[in-house]
């Protein structure tokens, strides 16, 4: 999300509220032409993880013939075009502008970029969050400068076949000055550098000066994650240190060790569908910490082996500097937690080789 300040209120999902609210009063006028879109849906593969790697798909080449052919109506007929889109829809757009960003960086591809914008250009803004389309907009402008094109220019240009609210996003992201286009300071998505490719990583804004390679520990324990009842959703670095999962009421050292952190990353897993009646019920993260020495970070592995909470599980993992800790839980009052204490074991031993083979 944009890191900028503003002085309006903001009221937590009040947005996408209203973006259903304007969807429901569309379907309530009947008739509604069938959707000029292809029916079709992004099915996640293992290793993308968000926009580290995404894997081009079918329905990427039928959205990019799609643009095309907006691009080339009239002004009524896009505002038809828009109109037949449902809101899910809209998202769909807006997955596939985001992961344009990323095959059109690897490819210095500007002719994709374009179709990235296009498919922005279709959303009526009323009927999402319009801070998606902000976000995807700082995605493929960042992308567009990357690869040498004239970013500001191009956004601009492609405006000018989008709908007004959508339009006036544009415009406006446009105009602003580079700390708020910056991805990294203003958008929480960092470029990196992967075996992969090129492609985006979260970024949290705290404090980050790791000396071991967070990123591919992340990306290590991610795919032994997904080898076992998981989904990784998403890895994210600059995160916060686990400060809440460690608390006790007793006294103990764990606010003096977490002043020793030097960076932080977190990994974000869904249980499968298949492994709980319930599975959308549960939690399962992973906290990576890099410390300044590895005596910090075996205070806080002796911290997560005494403590035993009630209403969740967790494992501790050491590796020199770096700690681990893995958090399992089921948010829902009255359904059953996936996992125990005994049963996150089975991550330790792999866990603790994933930190121990990654150095800078």
């Amino acid at each position: 999300m944009n890191n900028q300040k503003s002085n309006e209120p903001f009221v937590l999902g009040q947005q996408i509220a209203d973006a259903r609210t304007h969807e429901q009063a569309r379907l309530q006028t009947g008739n509604m032409p069938p959707s000029p879109l292809p029916q079709a849906e992004y099915k996640p593969h293992l290793g993308e993880w968000e926009l580290l790697n995404p894997a081009p798909s079918d329905f990427d080449v039928q959205i990019r013939k799609t643009c095309k052919q907006f691009a080339a109506l009239n002004e009524a007929d896009r505002a038809n075009f828009t109109s037949a889109i449902s809101m899910d829809e809209f998202y769909k757009l807006i997955e596939f502008a985001r992961r344009v960003a990323v095959f059109a960086l690897r490819d210095n591809d500007a002719d994709l970029l374009q179709d990235g914008l296009t498919a922005l250009a279709m959303i009526e803004a009323k009927r999402t969050d319009f801070r998606d389309i902000l976000w995807a907009l700082a995605l493929l402008h960042h992308t567009a400068s990357r690869i040498g094109v004239d970013a500001d220019s191009l956004i601009r240009d492609i405006a000018r076949i989008a709908e007004p609210e959508t339009r006036d996003l544009f415009t406006g992201f446009a105009g602003r000055n580079e700390r708020y286009k910056s991805l990294k300071d203003s958008w929480g998505y960092l470029e990196v550098e992967t075996t992969s490719g090129r492609g985006f990583v979260r970024w949290g804004f705290k404090p980050y000066a790791p000396k071991t390679d967070l990123l591919t520990t992340a990306m290590r324990i991610a795919s032994i994650i997904d080898a076992d009842s998981y989904r990784t959703e998403s890895i994210e670095l600059a995160t916060e240190p686990p400060e809440v999962w460690l608390r006790t009421s007793e006294p103990n050292p764990l606010k003096q060790m977490l002043a020793k952190v030097c960076a932080g990353a977190q990994i974000t897993a869904r249980l499968c569908a298949d492994k709980h009646a319930q599975a959308s019920s549960q939690q399962f993260t992973v906290f990576l910490i890099e410390f300044d020495s590895p005596d910090s970070a075996n205070v806080l592995l002796k911290l997560s082996q005494s403590k035993k909470p009630k209403d969740y599980s967790m494992l501790g993992v050491v590796a020199e500097q770096v700690f681990c800790l893995v958090i399992a839980r089921s948010f829902v009052q009255g359904v059953a937690a996936f996992e125990n204490g005994e049963s996150l074991n089975r991550f330790q031993k792999r866990i603790q080789y994933a930190i121990s083979q990654t150095r800078l």
